[in-house]
């Protein structure tokens, strides 16, 4: 039975993030965004606006050589990364395409810097950030339990990155479990308190019953991972 590696909880914020820890929040949007470039703009925009005075457009340039570098190291490991399939045809990704990703993600990523203050005064889109979070996962992971997840390559040890099975909206969001980077806990965080407080609307009800299934879901495949779910997911649940 696959379990689950916990990465330490970071327990202070830097007031200035140097290149390493710039690389390291670009490249895990691409692990939360889960192959969407539309949730993953409306990531970075969670990041300006509530981290916004913490990142140095200069360091977004000098992070492009390590972020590229770990990008492609993921995105070339078959235990950590999906197989693309187009037209039938497995597609493989180039250092240099990893590279050229992070060079557009760094330029979207200073042009939002631009308009920090309005993202910090007017807020961050968290009811779309909620709705793509939610919706990108049953995408990739199906709707049934029985469903084959994530095209990776099985593995001996499972780890957050490489289980094919686990559902980053029920693991990182309803069951609180710590990303390993404070900005992506606080996203986690605050998409499920908006979720929370929406969730008792007829409009929204579309959410509650695909997270209901992505519950299922992660839990046929991490059945005693079951006590880490608040009472209130499970009581709305029931």
């Amino acid at each position: 039975m696959a379990t689950l590696e916990q990465t330490p909880h970071l327990e202070n914020l830097p007031p200035k993030y140097n290149r390493a820890y710039t690389a390291r929040l670009l490249v895990h949007s691409f692990f939360f965004s889960q192959g969407s470039e539309s949730l993953q703009d409306t990531i970075l925009t969670f990041l300006v606006g509530r981290f916004g005075n913490n990142f140095d457009p200069q360091v977004i340039n000098e992070a492009m050589e390590p972020a590229s570098k770990a990008a492609y190291a993921i995105r070339s490991n078959e235990r950590l990364h999906g197989t693309v399939i187009r037209d039938g045809i497995q597609e493989n990704t180039t250092e240099e395409e990893a590279r050229e990703e992070l060079e557009n993600l760094a330029i979207k990523l200073v042009a939002v810097l631009d308009e920090k203050d309005i993202y910090s005064q007017e807020g961050v889109d968290i009811s779309g950030l909620t709705n793509g979070l939610i919706y990108i996962d049953i995408s990739r992971l199906g709707p049934h339990p029985s469903a084959g997840g994530r095209r990776r390559q099985a593995s001996e040890t499972v780890t957050m990155y490489s289980d094919s099975y686990l559902s980053q909206w029920v693991f990182f969001g309803l069951m609180a479990q710590s990303t390993g980077m404070l900005e992506y806990d606080e996203m986690f965080a605050e998409v499920v308190r908006h979720f929370r407080l929406s969730s008792g609307d007829e409009e929204y009800k579309d959410w509650v019953d695909t997270s209901a299934q992505l519950i299922d879901n992660h839990l046929a495949h991490h059945p005693e991972q079951a006590e880490l779910l608040p009472d209130w997911v499970t009581s709305q649940a029931a």
